[in-house]
């Protein structure tokens, strides 16, 4: 370890750290060294696994969400659609009762004016 801080660096290599260093002679002494794991350091490899696999279920969960959400919101959105058509049904039946009642008022009126 002491004489891989004190090497010379050949030039656009860049200088180990002192973990790094540890890691590379410890690997090179026993590669089933314990000395990491026991300090809580756990293998690249094994991480990377780990985080694309949970990043994977969380995608897949955030899409499953997302899908769901939007399924909801089509359903909701054709609900309203459905009021908005039976709302403008309703205004159209009324208006044309608004019309004959008007029409009606003043036939009464013209007879009344007419007596």
């Amino acid at each position: 370890m002491v004489a891989e801080k004190d090497r010379e660096l050949e030039e656009g290599e860049a200088q180990k750290s002192p973990t790094q260093i540890v890691a590379d002679s410890l690997s090179q002494i026993s590669p089933s060294s314990t000395f990491l794991p026991n300090m809580g350091a756990t293998p690249v490899s094994k991480t990377a696994r780990s985080t694309s696999a949970t990043g994977a279920r969380l995608r897949s969960q955030f899409e499953a969400t997302i899908q769901a959400e939007r399924e909801e919101a089509a359903r909701k959105q054709e609900q309203f659609e459905a009021q908005i058509q039976a709302q403008q049904a309703t205004i159209q039946a009324n208006q044309a009762a608004l019309e004959e009642n008007q029409s009606l008022l003043r036939q009464t009126q013209d007879e009344g004016k007419g007596m």
